[in-house]
């Protein structure tokens, strides 16, 4: 019974000093990890932080206002005579504008990257008045773009060759209360016996037979029918005038 209680004391007191151990283990990590934490927290504290201001040298800023200067009179040049232009159609022109344009704005657009995040007084003022030409450019483009689309589609014509049979079955043409041939109405190419062109492009059109009559609303004095070798060509000789009418030419052959 005594070794008993011996053992048992014995018991106790070694688990009382484990604990002790443990807690001054504990509070040991606690005291390190703190004195960790403020050493990292004193190496932040010494760092500068890092500024998201960009900084531009003044020979940048001279040197983009002279170039902005000459693309700002480059510009208004162009948009005093763009009515002008776009009245007359003249398509080369346009095109010539527009890539110069486009080379503008890509410069306009550079210099703004560049000035953005810039407290620089000036440089503030100036990329104001980039992203105002940049405004400036893209409302010209637009209606460059506008005119040129329209050119397109205004230049799109259409024309059906056949025989009678073929065009009437084709629904392409039909013949009236008195037995006369004439055109049914269509847009663009709904009608998928139509073969697509551009009115600038196309100056003859073979027909492959021996005659032919042209039974769209086409001014004779635009067009003739020529032979060669035994077979008929279409020779339109004024398209502005042969155009005029209709964007749908239709030969019936025979």
């Amino acid at each position: 019974m005594g070794k008993l209680v011996s053992k048992i004391v014995f018991f106790f007191i070694a688990f009382a000093l484990c604990l002790s151990l443990l807690k001054k283990c504990a509070q040991s990590s606690k005291e390190y990890m703190n004195e960790v934490a403020e050493s990292i927290s004193g190496i932040f504290s010494s760092c500068t932080p890092l500024s998201s201001t960009v900084v531009i040298n003044q020979t940048t800023i001279q040197n983009i206002k002279v170039e902005m200067t000459n693309i700002q009179s480059q510009v208004s040049s162009i948009e005093q005579t763009i009515d002008l232009t776009i009245k007359k159609g003249d398509q080369n022109l346009l095109l010539e504008q527009y890539t110069q344009l486009n080379k503008y704005l890509v410069t306009v657009n550079t210099h703004i990257a560049e000035l953005q995040g810039s407290d620089d007084t000036e440089a503030i003022n100036l990329l104001k008045q980039l992203k105002k030409l940049q405004k400036q450019i893209k409302k010209i483009l637009e209606r460059i773009e506008a005119k040129l689309n329209q050119k397109e589609k205004d230049d799109d014509c259409y024309y059906a060759i056949g025989t009678e049979s073929d065009l009437i079955e084709a629904q392409v043409i039909k013949k009236n209360w008195i037995g006369q041939l004439v055109v049914i109405p269509t847009k663009g190419n709904e009608n998928p016996y139509y073969i697509s062109g551009h009115k600038s492009t196309i100056g003859q059109l073979p027909l492959y037979a021996q005659e032919a009559d042209v039974i769209s609303d086409m001014p004779s004095s635009s067009y003739e029918l020529r032979p060669i070798n035994s077979q008929l060509i279409l020779n339109i000789k004024d398209p502005d005038k042969f155009w005029n009418k209709t964007s749908h030419l239709v030969v019936v052959t025979k």
